[in-house]
């Protein structure tokens, strides 16, 4: 199973968790990282939701999935 990580989905040590056997940098092209996502699961109320990462569509642009 290939998981592509970013943000905060890379520093949780998912991959310990899980057995990862191996990790690699990969790219998503035609996105890029946008503050356009609010959420209240982890900060954020309900009343001010805080934004978080999400990938929008851009042309020619690209989000990194990097390793640690």
């Amino acid at each position: 199973m290939w998981v592509f990580g970013y943000g905060s989905l890379m520093w949780d040590d998912w991959y310990g968790s899980l057995s990862c056997t191996r990790k690699t940098i990969g790219l998503m092209r035609g996105y890029r990282r946008t503050f356009s996502k609010n959420s209240v699961r982890n900060w954020g109320t309900k009343q001010r939701p805080g934004p978080t990462n999400a990938r929008t569509p851009m042309e020619g642009d690209y989000v990194r999935g990097d390793e640690q």
